[in-house]
């Protein structure tokens, strides 16, 4: 009987020294995505697509950390890196992104898929947010406009991308795919998938791995323009759909240009935080305008 302590301690002094199985490779291979439709949180769908002329302004978070070491083109994840998600753009792509709050601007590289809440622009790494002077868990106001050649040049770097002529590459020479309707679920035979697309594996005899160029950390000072928030419930080119959307929304309709050039926006607003956007978002995406936004002017 005195026996067994002994043989149980020996028992488990064996099992302590059985060795963990390695932890996986994780093939580092950057390429050039697009990418197909997929569906963010509360039934929004996005639609990738290539762009190398875009101006937007919304709300930037700063992004959790990713449960994929790699980002949704085949890059590393590294939140100490001046990087962003982006809901649509081509990856990768570079943007200036400004914080209208307090006027810093930095160059980020946009190599990952999100953020999935319809209301929000761009997801942040921890890095890029403090160089912009972002508080963690606040939404803060910023403008986005992508960087045309230098985002032609990263997309040329990397495999499968367009390698184009930068200096002689056309400003509208995009290339597009029909999708579903906005807001609409994709059709029979679609390949989009809910949340974020996953990152593709990616074997090391076909897609070497491949160095990523860092991006300057510097930020430059502007002036801070805040403006207010509004929704942005969609354009349209002729007044009468323009009109039947605002009055489901009650909101009012802004036009731009003259004769069949005329573009009518329909805008609800303006809201001075963030939570009323929020709601005003939520009233506008249940009472059917699944593409609203929010904006800031």
């Amino acid at each position: 009987m005195r026996r067994w302590p002994v043989v149980a301690i020996i028992v488990l002094g064996a099992a302590g020294c059985q060795r963990r199985p390695p932890a996986p490779v994780v093939e580092v291979a950057p390429h050039y995505v697009v990418g197909t439709p997929w569906q963010g949180t509360d039934g929004a769908w996005f639609y990738p697509k290539e762009q190398f002329d875009l101006h937007q302004t919304g709300l930037a978070i700063v992004g959790p950390t990713p449960a994929s070491p790699l980002t949704a083109d085949g890059e590393r994840y590294d939140p100490a890196s001046p990087a962003a998600a982006h809901q649509t753009l081509q990856l990768p792509a570079i943007l200036r992104v400004t914080n209208l709050e307090n006027g810093r601007q930095l160059l980020v590289r946009v190599d990952d898929r999100g953020p999935p809440l319809p209301g929000r622009l761009l997801a942040l790494t921890p890095a890029a947010a403090r160089r912009l002077d972002m508080a963690a868990g606040v939404p803060t106001r910023v403008s986005i406009d992508l960087d045309s050649n230098l985002s032609r040049e990263v997309a040329g770097e990397v495999a499968g991308g367009p390698h184009l002529d930068i200096v002689a590459a056309p400003v509208q020479g995009v290339q597009e795919q029909p999708l579903d309707a906005p807001g609409s679920p994709p059709g029979p035979g679609s390949t989009a998938a809910a949340g974020p697309p996953a990152p593709p594996t990616a074997s090391a005899a076909d897609r070497p791995e491949q160095i990523v160029q860092p991006l300057s950390t510097a930020v430059r000072q502007g002036i801070p323009d805040p403006g207010a928030l509004w929704i942005d419930a969609g354009q349209f080119s002729q007044r009468i759909y323009a009109d039947e959307v605002a009055a489901t929304v009650e909101g009012a309709v802004d036009s731009q240009g003259s004769g069949r050039e005329t573009v009518y926006t329909v805008r609800i607003g303006p809201f001075q935080t963030v939570p009323a956007a929020d709601a005003a978002l939520d009233r506008a995406r249940r009472a059917g305008v699944t593409g609203a936004r929010i904006v800031v002017d």
